[in-house]
């Protein structure tokens, strides 16, 4: 168990160089000098360098005969040995409580398993020491694979490295990543506080599809950056509000769920690969979007991606606009209900229609390649309250099972030459 409390005062320095048989940290040949304040009763600095055994091990039977409780406690963690990789266990779930913080500065790789246990030690309201810093510079990365609690506690990560988290975490002071990047590998991974991403970090799944519920800071003064460029394939779904000045950024083959109503994030999103559902509709008031799964700002969708219906969210209706990257072909996907669009799709691109429901186009859409209609669609221009056009041609893969509706009450709709195969459904109504 590790427990990262808000310890203050002096500390004395000790430092493991592993040298007995076994990395029992309880074994004195692994100290350079003496065993830390007695291993329980007082909290020590701690700094793991360059090392025989890296494997450390904590066992629960020593910690008992040794000092009546399952706890050791400890202030700082620092670990500085030139690419050394380090791991820490335990058997019968002992506590390793650190008062202070963790650091990895010399490419190392730092893993805590989930046979220890992670408690975070409540701090006073208002007091910076139960915020508990991971500082993880260079090419270095740590991995906590225990479960982490504690009420009112908080990790701050830093430095350019890689913190990822894993457990089923209940500590509920949230975490803040002022660089580098947080890989989350379960729906509880960052407790159930806040979780605040400043400017150019990185928030994306480690090895398993992950929903977070968390509400999202983009913090910075230029916004923070929900991204996953690592190039992996899990999910990702977000269904807490997000807020800031931020964007987001999908770089992965995998899926973005965005499915909060309220978000009102300003930078926008931005698809550079992979599939974005949604699973709320956005506002519009005044004349200005108010709020909506993509927040404020604009949708912008490379070559090969794809927008479209969460499942079980219903039909969906998105004001933000759109824009299509020059050269690229997207895919508006309605396989899990309508999909209505009344932001203009602008670019230099074209779009496929595909699923078994409709897509409702209500903007002067002005995009440049076309329209390309899959088996079982149906694209419809205008709702009959509002007006649309499209320019380019519509063609169709599947004609006989390929729709156009139009429908409009203001004016006439305009649409260009449709593929031979295609039917044309006019309801001009009025």
């Amino acid at each position: 168990m590790l427990s990262v409390g808000g310890a203050t005062g002096l500390q004395a320095q000790f430092v493991w160089r592993g040298g007995g048989s076994t990395g029992n940290i309880v074994d004195h040949f692994n100290w350079q000098s003496s065993l830390p304040g007695g291993l329980g009763v007082v909290d020590e600095n701690v700094t793991f360098g360059t090392a025989g055994q890296t494997a450390v091990v904590i066992n629960s039977t020593d910690l008992l005969s040794a000092f009546e409780v399952n706890k050791i406690v400890l202030h700082s963690l620092t670990f500085n040995g030139n690419g050394e990789s380090y791991t820490f266990s335990g058997t019968g779930s002992p506590t390793l409580q650190i008062t202070g913080d963790l650091l990895a500065s010399c490419s190392n790789t730092v893993v805590i398993n989930c046979s220890l246990k992670v408690q975070l030690a409540a701090g006073v309201t208002g007091d910076t020491n139960n915020v508990h810093t991971v500082d993880v510079s260079g090419n270095s990365s740590v991995q906590i694979l225990a479960n982490i609690c504690g009420n009112g506690a908080s990790l701050l990560k830093t430095g350019n490295g890689s913190l990822e988290l894993d457990g089923n975490n209940t500590f509920d002071g949230g975490v803040e990543v002022t660089a580098g990047d947080l890989f989350v590998g379960s729906d509880t991974a960052v407790g159930s506080g806040i979780l605040k991403l400043h400017g150019n970090t990185e928030l994306a799944p480690s090895s398993a599809n992950v929903s977070l519920a968390n509400n999202i800071t983009l913090v910075g003064d230029n916004g923070g950056v929900v991204e996953n460029d690592d190039g992996g394939s899990n999910d990702l779904t977000l269904t807490g509000k997000i807020c800031g000045s931020g964007s987001i950024e999908w770089c992965t083959t995998g899926t973005l769920t965005l499915a909060n109503s309220c978000n009102i994030f300003t930078g926008g999103v931005d698809m550079r690969e992979g599939t974005l559902y949604l699973g709320s509709s956005s506002t519009f008031s005044g004349g200005v979007i108010t709020k909506g799964p993509i927040g404020t700002g604009q949708l912008t969708m490379a070559d090969g991606t794809t927008l479209g219906v969460a499942s079980e969210a219903g039909p969906i209706t998105l004001h933000n606009a759109i824009g299509l990257e020059e050269g690229s072909t997207v895919t508006f996907d309605t396989s899990n209900g309508n999909l209505t669009l009344k932001g203009c799709i602008s670019g230099d691109g074209g779009i496929i229609v595909s699923g078994s429901n409709t897509l409702i186009l209500t903007a002067h859409d002005n995009y440049s390649d076309g329209t390309t209609i899959d088996r079982c669609a149906t694209l419809q221009i205008g709702d009959g309250g509002s007006h649309g056009s499209i320019t380019g041609d519509v063609t169709d893969i599947y004609p006989a099972q390929c729709i156009i509706q139009i429908e409009s009450v203001k004016s006439v709709v305009k649409i260009p030459r449709l593929g031979l195969g295609l039917r044309a459904l006019r309801d001009l109504r009025g």
